[in-house]
């Protein structure tokens, strides 16, 4: 994949990544590397950008992303995609036109548990684990499999 996404990937040179927790972040370095020209934004406040990092993966990537050249906006509003870009508002209320060719969310993702509900009317025993139950890492989904199924 990595071969891959050097040769060929279905965007533009101009990416605006909404989203700056831990995917926004990650998708972010990812296509810098990949060439990219990013702008990463983030409706939050700035102390959530790189939520769900570790402590020295944000160390190193803060400065790389400074060395990079990628601007990263917290706190702002998006406001509605034209034919130039994603225009938002910044935490001074300034209307800003980001010029990309793509954007990209990365938004955070939020518990499903409408299956787990029907189910739960269904059978006797049901159990809601991973993502359905609180959106995270596939090695958090494995590690409730692994303990609800070593429970039953």
């Amino acid at each position: 994949m990595e071969k891959l996404t050097k040769l060929f990937m279905p965007l533009g040179k101009r990416v605006a990544v909404v989203g700056g927790t831990l995917h926004g972040c990650e998708l972010t370095e990812f296509l810098t590397k990949r060439g990219r020209k990013v702008v990463m934004v983030h409706d939050g406040p700035k102390a959530q950008l790189g939520e769900g990092m570790t402590i020295d993966d944000l160390e190193n990537l803060w400065p790389w992303l400074r060395r990079k050249g990628v601007p990263v906006h917290s706190d702002v509003k998006y406001e509605r995609v034209t034919d130039q870009g994603l225009v938002i508002k910044t935490a001074d209320g300034k209307e800003v036109v980001l010029e990309v060719d793509n954007i990209v969310t990365s938004q955070d993702f939020v518990a499903n548990t409408a299956l787990y509900e029907r189910l739960k009317a269904l059978v006797p025993e049901v159990y809601n684990i991973g993502s359905s139950l609180e959106p995270n890492l596939i090695v958090h989904a494995m590690k409730d499999g692994a303990r609800t199924g070593s429970t039953i």
